[in-house]
This record gives structure tokens, sequence and C-alpha cells, in this order.
């Protein structure tokens, strides 16, 4: 018997497109999760389908709140809206998309096979498997797996081990032949079912297996389309059968390419892979996130990198997505988030940069002052600012004196008295400037001027100065940067170094 799951030319009807993502909350949602829950969620918004969001929490010991929370919440802060899915305003016993709470759809649907003659009870015990697979080691046997021993237990031997309250497993009949469906992805792709025993369905604690839950809830969901990762592959041939024992239509697939590090090795944490949230607090765009992982396996043409999500949902389409394994780069992500901060107004920029000056403290409260002093660093620092937080480095000698200074920069531009009378000269004619005239030209023209009369090269005078009001080699322009901090904290900082050095 062959179970052949032709391709369709096309897809289906377009209102009939129903697409699910369906993480397990066993740990914080990573870019390899959100980038197959982007793609269920453009090709759904791309034919006027749903996108359902389902919990898969079927693992009780490692399945945690706090995870799921953190599943959400990147779906919500990435902008994909799920159609359909957990309310977590609902009391958990109502909301039949975590799988937790459908354990008795699954039991019923497993006595449901049981009946057809589809599956069976198996009463092997533990160690009798155990000895079977050992045998089959030992005898070097291509395929270790059951053998079948319950499959055609007479009825009688079936109900003495009901009587005798001997647990049972139910595994579902793997017919003989082949098992070949059309991935959207991969084209044709079949597997012999001899390559599979009669696996379980259902363990003897009542609990569903996972290949069994996930073609329960995608039937009685009527999900037209499942679009996963690659490491599905082994799963899909096993769901089919299952379909099949049903007599049940079964969906496309479709399986993505895996996300690699630069190494060309899985990504995982060693990378630096971090959680979408993780993104989030480092100051990372939503926008830079969806439209570097679209591309991640999947372009239009081999030009054009840049796609708003409204781009994206009109080209999408699974006829473009790679059976190449793609690379992340965090560089390439960085390029992508300093494209669409530069996009943003100022005003825009200082209401996302806002939460992270309170966060380090920089700034609790913004006056009208402090947030032109922020609109004008803003302006001065243009795409240096790459992520959100960098604004924070160079905010914080605006409105803060620095708590130390570059020791490397002391050495090196601190520890002459030549520097040192230089800078003492600079700060007495800072100190006779009126307010008004303390700007970005004049600044430049006394600093010149007094390192000239020196006989001092100007621009290790600029980065004395720098150090001493910022503490840092690296700042904003420096003298936008000494306009923004004003004339009184200026030459107070100045000051301050000189009668504070040691050895003064």
């Amino acid at each position: 018997m062959t179970f052949d799951i032709p391709g369709i030319g096309g897809y289906r009807i377009m209102n009939d497109i129903r697409v699910r993502f369906a993480p397990s909350p066993t740990g914080k949602l990573h870019i390899g999760g959100v980038r197959t829950a982007l793609f269920n969620y453009l090709f759904a918004k791309r034919f006027n389908g749903k996108f359902i969001l389902r919990i898969e929490d079927t693992d009780i010991e490692r399945s945690n709140d706090e995870y799921l929370i953190d599943i959400c919440n990147s779906l919500k802060w990435l902008g994909l809206n799920w159609d359909e899915g957990p309310d977590l305003q609902e009391p958990l016993n109502k909301n039949l998309f975590f799988q937790s709470q459908r354990m008795e759809i699954y039991r019923e649907h497993a006595f449901r096979l049981l009946e057809n003659g589809m599956a069976y009870r198996c009463f092997c015990s533990r160690e009798r498997l155990d000895k079977l697979r050992e045998k089959q080691r030992e005898e070097k046997r291509d395929f270790i797996g059951y053998d079948g021993h319950c499959r055609n237990m007479k009825q009688e031997e079936i109900e003495s081990n009901l009587l005798k309250g001997n647990d049972f497993t139910i595994r579902i009949k793997v017919p003989l032949g082949e098992i070949g469906f059309n991935d959207l992805v991969r084209d044709d792709i079949r597997f012999p079912s001899s390559n599979f025993d009669d696996f379980i369905i259902l363990r003897s604690d009542g609990f569903p297996t996972y290949n069994f839950t996930v073609v329960v809830d995608d039937h009685l969901m009527n999900i037209s389309h499942v679009i996963r990762g690659e490491d599905h592959i082994s799963n899909t041939p096993k769901q089919i059968i299952i379909y099949h024992a049903f007599n049940w239509g079964v969906p496309e697939f479709g399986h993505l390419p895996l996300i690699l590090g630069e190494d060309g090795k899985l990504l995982s944490k060693r990378h630096g892979a971090v959680s979408i949230l993780e993104f989030r607090d480092q100051g990372y765009l939503p926008e830079a996130i969806i439209n570097y992982l679209a591309l991640l396996g999947w372009s239009f043409d081999s030009e054009k990198e840049i796609f708003d999500r409204g781009e994206l949902i009109k080209l999408f389409s699974t006829e473009k997505i790679s059976k190449k394994s793609a690379r992340f780069s965090y560089d390439k992500l960085l390029w992508y988030n300093t494209f669409y901060l530069n996009k943003k107004s100022s005003d825009e920029k200082l209401l996302l940069i806002k939460p992270y000056l309170i966060k380090e403290k920089v700034a609790e409260h913004f006056s009208s002052d402090a947030e032109n002093k922020l609109l004008r660093l803003i302006e001065i620092c243009g795409d240096r600012i790459k992520r959100l937080p960098d604004l924070v480095f160079y905010a914080k000698p605006v409105f803060k004196d620095p708590d130390k200074i570059d020791e490397k920069g002391r050495k090196k531009f601190l520890a002459s008295k030549e520097n040192l009378d230089t800078i003492n000269s600079i700060a007495e004619e800072l100190d006779k400037i009126d307010s008004n005239n303390f700007t970005v030209d004049y600044l430049e023209k006394i600093i010149r001027s007094e390192s000239e009369k020196f006989g001092i090269n100007p621009n290790k005078i600029f980065q004395a100065i720098r150090l001493i009001l910022t503490g840092e080699l690296l700042s904003a322009g420096l003298f936008e940067t000494m306009e923004i901090i004003g004339k009184e904290n200026t030459v107070r900082r100045l000051k301050n170094f000189l009668l504070n050095r040691p050895g003064a």
C-alpha cells in the first residue's frame, strides 16, 4: 500500500488557508522559532487566511508559565498577532489552545482507532522491549524497533490482560508500502514504511505522544498547511500514517531550512543567540528583526534587501523558500537595525530611547530642556546610534559627571604638564564667554587658539577635554557635546579635574 500525498497545483481556496505556530513553553522564544512563526504569519496574510497560535505544553515537568508569557509577548512585540489562540486573561481550563487541556480529546481519538482496527493494545513490558532491542543490536539488524508482538493478539488474551490490570500502550498499525508527500519547499519526499515500527500513540500512563496530538489538533483546527523546520521532516510520515488511519484529509507540508551560525554550525548559545525579548532589550527594532528574518531562507530576488511588512505579505510565497540552510549574522542584523533607526525622526527615536535612559538612571524626569538636549544629541550622533541603548553612552555625560576616566586615555593625554596648563588656560577663557556665545564654532576657535598658543597639537587637547567631560575616548562631536552640556557644567568639570587630580 502506498500513501502518496500529491501536491496541489497552487494553493487551496484562499479563505480556507489556516496555518499554525505551535511552540512548547519549555524555553524562551528564539530566532528559529520566530522565523517559523513569521513565515506562517506571512503565508496566512498573503492568502487572507488565519494564523493560529497553539501551545504544545504536554511536557508538564518542563513547561513553565514564564516561558509561555515570553512566547506571547515576543510575538506581540514583533506584531505577529494571532487570529486564533490563547487568551491569557481566560482561565487555563477554558482555553483549548493549550494541549494540556485537550487530554481527553486525544484519549477519545486513540480509542477510536482501537475500535476501527487501525491501532491495538500492546501489553509488552519494558523488560521485554529492552531485551528485544538488545537482541536486534547483537544481530546487527538494519532496523531496531518493535516487532509487532501484540499486533494480532486474540481477543481472549486481550481481555485476560485487561482483567489482570496489566498496563498497555496503544500502537498504530503501520501498513506496508511507501509514504510520500510533495513538500512545499523540497518537492517529492518518500519513506518506505519499513523505516517505522508500530509506534505508540498513547502511553501506558494515558499520555498521548507528540505525533498523535499534533495530527488530532491540526485536523480539529482545520489546519490546511503545516510550515515548520526541516528537523520535523522525520515526523511527517508518521503523521501521514495517523491521518490515513482516521481517513482524514492530509494538510500540505513545507519544511524550512535550518538557521546556522556564521561558522556553519547550528545556531546556539555559543554564537550569542538570545531570545527575542533580549534582542528587544538590547535595542533592536521589531521591523529590523522581521525584515532580516524574512530573508533567512526566503528571497524575492537577488538584489532587494529592504521590505516593509506590507511588501513581505504581498510578495511572500513558499516557492521562493530556499532548501539550503541560512546563516545568521549579527552584523547584518545590526545593519538592518541602523537602517530602520535612521528612517525614524528624532522625536520618534527619543520616544523609543527614553525607557533605556530611565533603566540606566541617566535621566528619570524629562523636562523640556532635557528633551531638547537629547534631541540635539540624537541629531549629532546620526548613524552612530545603531541600537537604542547606544544613545545612553553618549547621553550620560550630558546629564552626569563621569564616574571615572579611561585609564589609557588619562596616561596618554592627561599626564603631561603642558597639556594640563593648556586645559587650565582654556577653562579660564571659557569661563569668560557669555553663555549665549557658548556655541560649537566659538568653542572650537578658542580651544584651537589656546592649544596653538601653548605649542600643543589641538587634537591632543580635544581628546584631553573629551576625557575630562565624558570619561571616554569616544563621544559625540566634542564641541557639540560641550554646547549641550553647557558653559557652567563644562567649566566646572574642567576646573574640578585640575583641582582634584593626583599631584595637584
